[in-house]
């Protein structure tokens, strides 16, 4: 949901600016939407690498969804 809202608030920026919509800025859209999917995926590979650490470890499920909870938390805030 953030990206699409995040395309369509960059556009009315641009359309009251009144800027047009060249090849440079729809490159710029593309790579933003790029980075965003790509902190995303390795976001959820960290936390299923967590998750398959306290399991080896023989942590509690409790536990694990303490830890791994908080991390989303630091995810979800930056």
């Amino acid at each position: 949901m953030a990206i699409p809202l995040s395309l369509m608030a960059a556009a009315v920026v641009l359309d009251a600016r009144r800027a047009p919509i060249n090849v440079m800025i729809l490159a710029g859209f593309v790579i933003s939407v790029g980075v965003v999917v790509d902190d995303a995926i390795i976001d959820i590979e960290n936390i299923v690498r967590r998750l398959r650490q306290l399991r080896r470890e023989g942590s509690t499920m409790s536990r694990a969804r303490v830890i791994v909870e908080a991390s989303i938390g630091v995810f979800l805030l930056l």
